[in-house]
């Protein structure tokens, strides 16, 4: 959990025939759920997204208050998803957000 009280999490999703395109407007569509979802007093945020096109995954990265909020922003988008775990995430901070 961070200081603000959001841990990380990643949706596992399944997508056959995974494309960059498909991905980029279902990264949008999630986003843009999750923000409204954060404005109902929730807390998500999506982080970023890896795909896998050969093994048809796609991840999808979030910061929020529970893997609640996190599958309500999905199901909300319409992101087909298999799983949502907890997860630790190592990457460095980008520099303006370092405290």
């Amino acid at each position: 959990m961070t200081e603000h009280g959001t841990a990380s999490f990643i949706a596992e999703c399944y997508w056959p025939d995974v494309r960059n395109d498909v991905v980029a407007e279902r990264v949008s569509q999630v986003r843009t759920t999750a923000a409204a979802i954060s404005g109902r007093g929730r807390s998500v945020s999506l982080t970023g997204s890896i795909a896998v096109p050969e093994d048809e995954i796609v991840f999808l990265l979030f910061d929020a208050d529970a893997a609640e909020s996190v599958r309500l922003a999905c199901e909300e988008a319409a992101i087909p998803f298999d799983r949502i775990v907890e997860s630790i995430d190592s990457r460095p901070e980008p520099a303006g957000r370092r405290s």
